[in-house]
């Protein structure tokens, strides 16, 4: 379960802290505060999307680093990209890096490209189900689902 989640240096957080329930959480505010960028950063943790530099910070500055962390019942995981500012002005991303801290010890991962290392998925064990998106359904399971969706969602989340 995610207890906590540290935002740095990613689009208008400069550095922001939440603290989850272990319940349902919403994430509310008037347009513009940052409430997408919520979402958006726990996809760069949990998918390592969006890739390129498009929604990094100016906070970060021409040579800086984003950073997005969870902090788990298990441990916690963390990713950075070091993000740098090229020649026609552009941001790009340099380096990926995660950080898991667990029972077990402390691992680093560097220069992973696209992909998520598996460690990571493991610990986090989270989906496109864990979070509801903006223009989302209400519900999971809806008159309009038929039972093969319904059975593949539940082995999805019972793996």
């Amino acid at each position: 379960m995610i207890n906590g989640l540290r935002i740095k240096k990613f689009q208008s957080h400069e550095d922001s802290y939440f603290r989850f329930s272990p319940f349902v959480n919403i994430i509310q505010g008037l347009s513009t505060v940052g409430k997408s960028a919520v979402l958006r950063s726990k996809r760069l943790l949990i998918d390592n999307r969006p890739s390129g530099g498009k929604f990094f910070s100016n906070f970060a500055g021409p040579k800086g680093e984003t950073e997005v962390e969870f902090e788990l019942d298990n441990g916690s995981v963390k990713i950075t990209k070091d993000i740098r500012i090229n020649k026609v002005g552009k941001k790009e991303v340099k380096a990926t890096h995660y950080f898991l801290k667990t029972k077990e010890g402390e691992f680093t991962f560097t220069g992973i490209g696209e992909s998520v290392p598996d460690q990571v998925s493991n610990l986090l064990n989270m989906s496109e189900l864990n979070f509801q998106r903006q223009f989302d359904v209400p519900f999971l399971i809806s008159s309009s689902t038929s039972s093969g969706e319904i059975a593949r969602t539940i082995n999805r989340i019972t793996k």
